[in-house]
C-alpha cells in the first residue's frame, strides 16, 4: 500500500491505515513535512509523530531525501510560504 501526501493526514487516520493491514502487508507513507497544508495537522503531528513513535522498531524504516527534484518555483514557495 502506498500512501502519498501523507504529511496532510492526522495521526488517527494513519492509525486506521496501519491497523487495517494484513500479515505480510507493506505500507509506504510518502510525504514532505515542509508541505503540510492541512489546517488540522501541524508539522509536528501526523506523519512526523508517526515517524517519532515508530523510530527504532525493526518493522519500521524511515528515509529522508536530501535533494529536491521539484521546480525552482515550487521550492521557493515552500521556503517562503
Amino acid at each position: 500500500v502506498i500512501v502519498d501526501e501523507a504529511q496532510n493526514l492526522e495521526l488517527p487516520t494513519l492509525k486506521v491505515i496501519l491497523t487495517r493491514m494484513a500479515a505480510n502487508s507493506k505500507v509506504v507513507f510518502c510525504g514532505d513535512l515542509t508541505q503540510v497544508d492541512n489546517p488540522y495537522v501541524s508539522p509536528f503531528g501526523g506523519l512526523a509523530a508517526l515517524i517519532e513513535k515508530f523510530k527504532g522498531n525493526p518493522m519500521f524504516g524511515h528515509v529522508t531525501m536530501e535533494r529536491t527534484v521539484r521546480s525552482p518555483l515550487a521550492e521557493l514557495a515552500t521556503q517562503l510560504l
